[in-house]
């Protein structure tokens, strides 16, 4: 791989990020993934126990490829083993522990480094106000703690993920990274394409789709149809819709951008676009779509700051239209059930009223009503199950909400403070960087973050490891750029060839 070698020097770079080798890495973990669910549903603790070796395994090999493992951990969210009760383990949360033992181990051995940013001390203050509250203020401090200890778990992808970056030797490898993480992401939406496909073939599903009476969802539709929603390895169509469309916003940022582009990387970022637009309009989730349409804005509002030039975004938004066209044809020609069900779903995009928009909103209003009783530090984590019986199967499904309630209006300033501070962070170092490439890609990891947060308000990212992987991006790359000596942190290890 040549990422990063061609992108400083000349006026008009040309990036060379992909090439033809890549489609092998894109098979291997797209098959990866499918045989992690086909062993899932053979039997959950043998899975877990494989996961657990193999990750051993490769960490003893070198740090760099048990951070991938990582990163392919992170779209794992919906294989869950339920060990007792309410104590539920996941891919993400066993990698991450792990992980963090063998970082810690290759940073006394001095083979890393603990690298520290600008966002360490506010989530680590806004954890300290879940922890205060739950153990205090909560009504139910059990549960408020457990999900504490959840909340700071998941909190270490970020942690874990930036010193991952930070210490990668060399401008090419931090970039190599990057690219290892597109390719990646690919894999759990085509996971849920080919889900489609088999049920548009067979009417079977291969374990990562659903069909559901679509009044469940749409009670408005004069008759019983069905629909179709993908959630392919994630724990629900919402989250993966979501993901889906913050990935898709980045590729199709890449294509439309004022960079030069090989022909291998034009027409990868072609595959990518398709595949995470296909798999958004597939979830068949309201604020997924409103969340993709919400970057599509921003990138026209701010086209010249975010360098996206009208002849690429007309030579490109033509194929990709004409593609999804012919797609949307065949799918709905053939499943006329899906077709009344879309059509009814899009006209009323913006109806809070249709859906499951009037039980989110009795939710969140009884929510609410309870915010004023502890309104500075909240009722602890997740302390809004009180109100329901402690039914921890409620999801709140508002993630500024939740916030607000479980650390009270002080913890949603903090948060708040994360968001911005994360923000002018990648602002400064698309200032400095000499590198158009990662200026360009925190232009548009920055726009993608700040439209998830439509999506946002529709689920709860506290038991994501997503969400805090994507900050930690924006904010490893940023610092690389604002502190170059991170090139040149202390690492004896032999890595191995490049994957």
């Amino acid at each position: 791989m040549n990422a990063g070698a061609d992108f400083v020097d000349s006026p008009t770079p040309e990036v060379r990020l992909f090439n033809r080798r890549d489609l092998p890495l894109i098979l291997l973990f797209s098959g990866s993934l499918i045989l992690a669910v086909a062993l899932y549903h053979l039997s959950g603790p043998f899975f877990f126990a494989l996961l657990a070796l193999l990750f051993v395994l490769l960490s003893l090999v070198s740090l760099r490829l048990s951070f991938i493992f990582l990163l392919f951990t992170a779209f794992l969210n919906g294989l869950q083993w339920d060990v007792y009760e309410n104590i539920t383990v996941r891919p993400d949360q066993v990698a991450v522990l792990l992980f963090l033992l063998f970082f810690v181990l290759s940073y006394f051995r001095h083979k890393t480094k603990y690298f520290k940013t600008p966002l360490d001390r506010p989530i680590l203050l806004f954890l300290l106000l879940n922890f205060v509250s739950s153990a205090a203020l909560s009504p139910i401090p059990a549960i408020s703690l457990r999900k504490f200890v959840l909340l700071a778990l998941y909190s270490l992808f970020y942690f874990l993920t930036v010193n991952a970056i930070l210490n990668q030797e060399g401008e090419e490898r931090s970039i190599g990274m990057l690219k290892i993480f597109f390719l990646i992401s690919l894999s759990p939406m085509i996971f849920g394409l080919l889900d489609f496909f088999f049920f548009y073939i067979s009417g079977a599903h291969l374990g990562g789709a659903d069909s559901i009476l679509a009044r469940q969802l749409l009670p408005g539709l004069e008759r019983d149809v069905q629909t179709f929603r993908i959630f392919s390895t994630m724990h629900e169509p919402n989250i993966f819709g979501s993901i889906a469309a913050t990935l898709g916003l980045v590729f199709v940022g890449f294509l439309f951008s004022g960079l030069k582009f090989s022909p291998a990387d034009s027409f990868f970022f072609i595959l990518f676009s398709l595949t995470a637009i296909l798999s958004t309009l597939l979830s068949f989730t309201r604020s997924a779509w409103l969340s993709f349409f919400a970057g599509l804005i921003l990138y026209g509002l701010f086209r010249k700051y975010l360098h996206l030039e009208w002849r690429r975004i007309f030579r490109f938004t033509i194929p990709l239209l004409a593609v999804l066209l012919v797609a949307a044809l065949g799918i709905f020609v053939v499943k006329t059930d899906l077709l009344l069900s879309y059509k009814e779903k899009l006209g009323r995009l913006i109806d809070y009223k249709t859906g499951t928009g009037v039980t989110r909103l009795q939710l969140w209003e009884a929510v609410l009503r309870d915010v004023p009783t502890s309104w500075l530090l909240g009722h602890g984590t997740q302390g809004h199950l009180a109100l329901f019986d402690n039914d921890e199967t409620v999801g709140l499904a508002n993630f500024p909400l939740d916030i607000l309630h479980s650390s009270g209006v002080l913890g949603l300033i903090v948060f708040a403070w994360i968001q911005i501070k994360l923000l002018l962070l990648a602002r400064r170092a698309i200032r400095s960087s000499n590198n158009q490439f990662i200026a360009q890609a925190l232009r548009i990891l920055s726009v993608s973050f700040v439209a998830m947060w439509v999506s946002n308000f529709f689920i709860c990212v506290y038991w994501l490891s997503f969400p805090w992987v994507f900050t930690a991006l924006i904010a490893g790359y940023s610092q690389r750029v604002l502190k170059p000596s991170a090139d040149s942190s202390p690492s004896h290890e032999n890595p191995p060839p490049e994957p």
